[in-house]
């Protein structure tokens, strides 16, 4: 494994235990967070980037116990960021369904109201 790609799988990590601290520590208003929804976006594509070169062939392989270790920890993160983002997916249908029942709920009222004033 190149300096390069390992220093990136670094930098990668690093982010991603940062956005974990972030999720342990705000919980479920993170979900809410358009900056964590960005920063979600940002990680997809530097995990897509080290998949593209783990992908490449066996010269990307890390051959040395520091880059061994990166690729342990990287798929640590990897198990830990899909728990997280399973927790946004429930936690974003549930502020869905809320917000359709409120919608249905602001519906009926302004129906309400629009019979009301027909009637006065």
């Amino acid at each position: 494994m190149d300096a390069e790609l390992l220093e990136f799988i670094r930098a990668t990590n690093r982010e991603v235990q940062v956005f974990m601290d972030q999720v342990i520590q705000n919980g479920a208003k993170t979900v809410r967070s358009a900056a964590a929804l960005r920063r979600l976006e940002q990680l997809n594509r530097r995990l897509e980037r080290i998949a593209e070169h783990l992908g490449s062939g066996p010269s990307a392989a890390p051959h040395d116990p520091e880059g061994e270790h990166e690729l342990r920890k990287y798929a640590k993160n990897l198990k830990n960021l899909r728990s997280v983002v399973e927790t946004f997916e429930r936690s974003l249908r549930a502020e869905k369904s809320r917000l359709e029942n409120a919608r249905r709920h602001l519906r009926s009222a302004s129906a309400w109201a629009a019979s009301l004033q027909d009637i006065s």
